[in-house]
């Protein structure tokens, strides 16, 4: 087949799941790219101390800045953290969860690849610890916040999360001049 051939098709499957998304949206809510293996994705139901949160809750975030995501990666290696990957300018690009600390989340050679592909780029790292139950809500709620300007997020930025979270940012947070703060699901 033709690359031209194959664009047209990845065109077609991609408009076909964005239609899809549209008509069945609780299918895509919530899941977590890294294990999406089935092309139907299951609703997650939301349990334990994340089911007794309500939509008004106030997360603070204590943002700490980075030059090397393996700089990050020692300070929060066990503690479960939202992060930012930024543009030099400290603007997001990528917003990230680690549940179980960036040393999981980033282990061992990953965390030097990283930095070896941001060698010199002035590109900074921002992490905010975050309880572990409440980590996919503030990923969740940062992508749809920041959806228009997060480049290599490919999840999260069509359908509003179920639930939202009003965030506070403190310390070295990135630049969210670009972010929609406003009511819940703008």
């Amino acid at each position: 087949m033709s690359e031209k051939m194959l664009r047209e098709i990845a065109g077609i499957l991609g408009d076909a799941v964005v239609a899809d998304m549209k008509r069945n949206p609780e299918k895509y809510r919530r899941h977590d790219p890294a294990r999406d293996t089935q092309a139907d994705l299951e609703p997650q139901q939301v349990t334990g101390k994340e089911a007794k949160r309500t939509m008004d809750e106030t997360v603070n975030l204590d943002w700490q800045r980075f030059s090397k995501l393996t700089e990050a990666r020692s300070r929060f290696a066990k503690t479960s953290c939202v992060y930012v990957q930024a543009d030099s300018r400290g603007c997001p690009i990528r917003v990230g969860k680690a549940s179980e600390g960036l040393e999981a989340r980033y282990r061992g050679g990953t965390g030097y690849a990283i930095d070896a592909a941001m060698h010199e780029s002035g590109n900074p790292v921002f992490v905010a610890a975050v309880e572990k139950e409440l980590c996919g809500l503030v990923e969740d709620e940062l992508i749809w916040q920041g959806r228009r300007c997060l480049r290599y997020n490919n999840q999260g930025k069509i359908i509003a999360p179920l639930r939202h979270v009003r965030l506070l940012h403190s310390g070295m947070p990135p630049i969210l001049n670009e972010f929609e703060t406003g009511a819940a699901g703008a």
